[in-house]
């Protein structure tokens, strides 16, 4: 579903819009009798990348098993949220905190395990609250660089807390990925699909 006015921001000024795939091309149709826009499906050469990445580079760096969890950010609730029910901070946070606590049993009980914690690379976004309570030398905080997408290689294991771009490039590897949807409804063909 295009929402936020996306629908007149990605089709007012073009004759010809790329989309990833077909239920991209798909969500765009009904708009389409408003502007005289062709809608094509091209894929991504980021997740080309990704699997070609994949292929080439991935070398186990020792026992040490690297766990990747990517945090959604905090939207402040001043963002407009055009999805419904709207998102709060207040799930995402108490969410995230689930996770970290689950997490650093992990790192408690298995001295082999890292942790890289990679929040949204906006600047203007503040750190989770909860970093405080999270001091561990194996735990490794980074908010832009490396990239997600430069983590993934060096991980074993990734984790979600809710489907985004980040779900994207994860699915493109190898690694096993963990995802929470409770945030996100989809529908049951998008589920099937990434089962």
């Amino acid at each position: 579903r295009i929402s936020q006015l996306n629908e007149f921001n990605d089709l007012m000024g073009v004759d010809l819009l790329m989309v990833f795939g077909e239920e991209v091309a798909a969500a765009y149709r009904p708009y389409l009798n408003k502007f005289r826009v062709n809608v094509i499906c091209v894929g991504s050469a980021e997740l080309d990348n990704l699997r070609t990445k994949e292929n080439i580079y991935y070398i186990k760096h020792g026992r040490t098993i690297s766990i990747l969890y990517a945090t959604t950010n905090l939207y402040f609730n001043y963002w407009y949220c055009g999805i419904e029910p709207p998102f709060i901070d207040r799930f995402f946070y108490n969410t995230q905190l689930q996770i970290m606590n689950g997490l650093n049993q992990i790192l408690k009980s298995n001295q082999e395990v890292s942790l890289t914690v990679k929040f949204h690379p906006l600047l203007d976004r503040i750190d989770p609250p909860w970093i405080k309570d999270f001091k561990n030398k194996r735990i490794n905080y980074i908010k832009s660089i490396p990239s997600f997408s430069d983590l993934i290689f060096q991980s074993d294991v990734i984790i979600i807390d809710i489907p985004t771009t980040t779900n994207l490039q994860a699915i493109s590897t190898k690694r096993p990925v963990f995802v929470l949807i409770r945030h996100w409804r989809f529908p049951q063909r998008t589920l099937q699909i990434l089962k």
